[in-house]
């Protein structure tokens, strides 16, 4: 075995710390706003009114109009929470993956070899197509992302030689 397996064990870890905090505080966020959303009560319904005049004609048609106006922005939060939870749980399986990749590479383990092999082979993919379809000073991300999928992924096979 050669020291750069470590390298790229650690950058396994690095990887998995980079999508994991932020994608658990995410899950939190979504799990408490939606607890609160789930123990909110009913909004209140309003009787008619017998015989309104004008006035309160028109202080009923604001008053709906404004209840529509605020029910389609609640409509549009409870989306986004339910999205930035969702994010959130794929974000962190990816970094448990990332993770136990990076164990089982320090454990010299050969499905570890075989998933980081696929997990950089994805990120090269990934890189090289962003690689074509950007200009030039952002063009610099993702040839770094893509240099360092081929380095990892030459370790990876000079490490493990039969």
């Amino acid at each position: 075995m050669i020291p750069q397996i470590s390298y790229v064990a650690n950058a396994f870890y690095v990887v998995a710390a980079m999508l994991g905090l932020p994608s658990l505080l995410g899950m939190i966020f979504s799990i408490v706003f939606g607890i609160r959303l789930w123990l909110m009560p009913a909004p209140p319904t309003n009787a008619p009114v017998k015989n309104p005049d004008a006035i309160i004609m028109m202080l009923e048609g604001i008053t709906r109009a404004i209840g529509m106006g605020a029910g389609f922005f609640s409509g549009v939060g409870k989306v986004m929470v339910g999205v930035i939870g969702t994010v959130s749980i794929v974000t962190l399986i990816f970094a448990v993956t990332f993770f136990y990749t990076g164990r089982g590479l320090q454990a010299h383990s050969g499905w570890a070899r075989g998933m980081a092999g696929v997990l950089l082979a994805g990120l090269l993919i990934i890189s090289l197509f962003a690689l074509l379809s950007m200009r030039m000073p952002i063009r610099l991300l993702p040839a770094a992302f893509a240099a360092t999928a081929v380095y990892g992924l030459w370790t990876l096979w000079r490490g493990y030689a039969v």
